[in-house]
């Protein structure tokens, strides 16, 4: 080979060169469920948002010149199709199909006529196979979404294989997400399926663990994985995927729902939905209104009266929700004492008393003692995860790396660390302003949300 013409060992160069990124080169496509069965034809397409689990932390691809990674997905099964097309490849280039199959352990297909070929052998999961309906979603167009209850070690085949081939595309989307052991018979799936006509086609599902003991002798369900593909979202399935664990966790007599470590958001969709069970609570909104009127009565004499369970005790100045009341928000709603109090705050944030003067000060006030007090429970919110994973694990989704606020306790990054030690105390005293500040803000967006459920 040494006579190998220079031209051609520059362009092996160029490719060995040439690098991507992941992002930019891959492409989910969504197979249209009335094509024909004999071709390819798109209804949707979405690029990752991540893809660091596939191809390490730079996200990067080496070795290939115009490269494109097209994946193809039945709306139904799930099937999937790798389509990988380049113009030069270097030996050393990125194994690309292994990357995926590592964490594909149903496969993928690697031609379009094994992937044509599949569609027609592979067992469509069926309606009646579903189990139960906790939610049904009529629509204009004659369309219909309903949300079906698996208990996935049981599971039908088909199902259990619509699992697999969806959870891996969690890991494009949820940074730090990871894969559940589907034989644990702790884990539940509600599965978003939308119908119209003959088309049967899958939305988005969520995984439930049932198995986190927390009272003698009941279970604390913690909201696992949660997916909706972007051509999906904003249609309600996220919403009618969370407000059917709360249905199954009101049947189940369930102490508590949990998250693992909810996106920004993921969190949005849930306060809104505790907020709306909270509305439908008479006495809550009865001591919400209670407390408005007292502090504005107090006119400024720093002295707010105890009513209807909140306020007096040893800080005249509290707005707090009483103990008793707190414990009773947390089961009717099942919900966490730190959960209460932010759903407290935006009840509070919706009356006029609260929204300027001295109801304006003392909110802020409450929320800055939550935020204050929820830095002492950080460590041990996080010393709990490792208690309760299992062998199979839990999926661990983390906020967006450009998020202001911490999920879940609404804490800025600067007071979640475990070793605040090498931070000044302006330094703090700075990212508790920052977390007061945004907690403010989004309560003022809750408080136009919770008068329209008046």
């Amino acid at each position: 080979m040494a006579d190998e013409p220079f031209a051609k060992r520059k362009k092996l160069d160029v490719a060995s060169l040439a690098e991507v990124d992941a992002n930019d080169v891959i492409n989910f496509r969504l197979l249209d469920p009335g094509s024909n069965a004999s071709d390819l034809t798109e209804e949707a397409s979405f690029a990752p948002e991540m893809a660091h689990q596939f191809f390490g932390n730079d996200e990067m691809i080496s070795g290939y010149s115009d490269l494109s990674v097209d994946v193809w997905i039945d709306q139904r099964t799930y099937v999937s199709f790798l389509d990988i097309r380049h113009s030069a490849q270097h030996p050393e280039a990125t194994d690309i199909p292994r990357a995926f199959s590592e964490k594909f352990a149903e496969g993928l297909e690697s031609s379009k006529a094994d992937f044509l070929a599949k569609l027609r052998e592979v067992e469509k999961p069926s309606l009646e196979s579903l189990g139960p309906v906790l939610s049904l979603t009529d629509h204009p167009d004659g369309s219909t979404m309903a949300v079906y209850h698996v208990k996935l070690a049981s599971a039908h085949a088909s199902i259990r294989a619509l699992h697999a081939r969806m959870q891996p595309l969690l890991l494009f989307f949820i940074d730090g997400a990871r894969l559940i052991d589907s034989t644990d018979p702790e884990w539940d799936m509600l599965l978003a399926v939308h119908t119209k006509e003959d088309a049967i086609t899958v939305r988005g599902y969520a995984t439930v663990y049932n198995g986190v003991y927390s009272y003698p002798d009941r279970r604390r369900m913690r909201v696992a994985q949660i997916l909706v593909l972007p051509p999906f979202q904003r249609q309600g399935v996220g919403r009618a995927l969370l407000q059917s664990v709360y249905a199954l966790a009101d049947a189940h007599d369930a102490p508590e729902v949990t998250y693992e470590d909810p996106t920004d958001n993921m969190q949005s969709i849930r306060e809104k939905l505790e907020l709306e069970r909270a509305a439908r609570l008479e006495w809550l909104r009865s001591a919400a209104a209670t407390c408005a009127h007292s502090c504005a009565a107090a006119n400024g004499s720093g002295q707010v009266p105890e009513q209807n369970g909140h306020g007096g005790g040893e800080d005249s100045h509290s707005i707090a929700l009483s103990v008793p009341y707190t414990q009773r928000a947390q089961r009717e709603l099942r919900v966490s004492k730190q959960q209460v109090r932010k759903l407290w705050e935006a009840l509070l944030s919706s009356r006029p008393e609260m929204q300027s003067g001295e109801g304006a000060a003392r909110l802020e006030a409450l929320v800055q003692a939550r935020l204050v007090g929820s830095v002492t429970s950080t460590k041990r919110v996080v010393e709990n995860k490792r208690v309760y994973e299992r062998e199979g694990g839990f999926i661990m989704t983390k906020c967006a790396a450009n998020s202001r606020v911490g999920a879940g306790a609404g804490m800025p990054p600067a007071l979640e660390s475990e070793d605040a030690s090498g931070q000044s105390a302006e330094e703090r005293e700075a990212a508790l302003a920052e977390a007061v500040r945004a907690r403010m803000e989004e309560l003022r967006r809750l408080s136009a949300f919770v008068q329209r459920l008046r």
